[in-house]
């Protein structure tokens, strides 16, 4: 638990209390054996269809209040060990101004100054998993879904609306609970670090998004 103040830092966020719901439920459902109210969790192993997995989610940036950003996004992984996974992720992303950058638009335009916006088109990002937590879950009527709580980090590309290209790196943490050996369902909280390497300025971007899991 030493860590968990450290990697409320990292994220820069302004949404706390959801990581750290994000971050200790797993850690206290995995008590082996452990009730909490209508849960039960036992730390064994998961028994999913195989080890390729394929994640399609959508999510929305929590950051920026002056523009409203959606993003679609496609991963795929490979369990390379019991523990591990490897894999590559790209996203597209739906950058609109909302009502405060009209807002402020218009106080600009008054002294000659034209607002200016980093709006990401899609990026493509290398991808490696941690798997923190693994095991058992039964939730209400649902006995023995297969649960896991991964750490994962990448570097890639990003392109933005002025055919801009910049490096980009991003780190996040996704729980995921399986209905079954092949689907399953995914939260996921991911930060990107835009021209995170090179000189200048970075811009962060916070993002919350819901998957879908398949497993072959």
């Amino acid at each position: 638990m030493v860590a968990l103040p450290l990697l409320i830092k990292l994220c820069n966020m302004t949404f706390k209390p959801l990581l750290l719901i994000l971050v200790c439920f797993p850690m206290l459902a995995f008590a082996n054996a452990v009730t909490y109210g209508d849960l039960i969790a036992e730390d064994i192993p998961n028994d999913l269809a195989g080890k390729n997995h394929v994640q399609f989610a959508t999510g929305y940036d929590v950051t920026n209040p002056y523009l409203n950003t959606y993003n679609f996004s496609a991963v795929y992984l490979r369990e390379v060990t019991s523990f591990a996974d490897v894999g590559v992720e790209g996203n597209a992303f739906s950058a609109h101004p909302s009502r405060y950058n009209q807002t402020l638009v218009k106080d600009l335009d008054v002294f000659g100054v034209q607002a200016e916006d980093d709006r990401p088109k899609a990026s493509v990002y290398g991808i490696a998993q941690l798997r923190l937590l693994q095991g058992r879950v039964n939730l209400m009527s649902l006995k023995g879904l297969p649960f896991r709580f991964n750490v994962r980090a990448g570097s890639g590309l990003i392109w933005l609306s002025d055919t801009r290209r910049q490096n980009c790196g991003t780190w996040g943490i996704n729980s995921e609970v399986y209905f079954n050996p092949k689907w399953g369902m995914a939260l996921r909280f991911d930060q990107d670090l835009q021209n995170f390497w090179g000189p200048g300025s970075s811009i962060y971007r916070n993002r919350l998004s819901l998957g879908l899991n398949y497993v072959y």
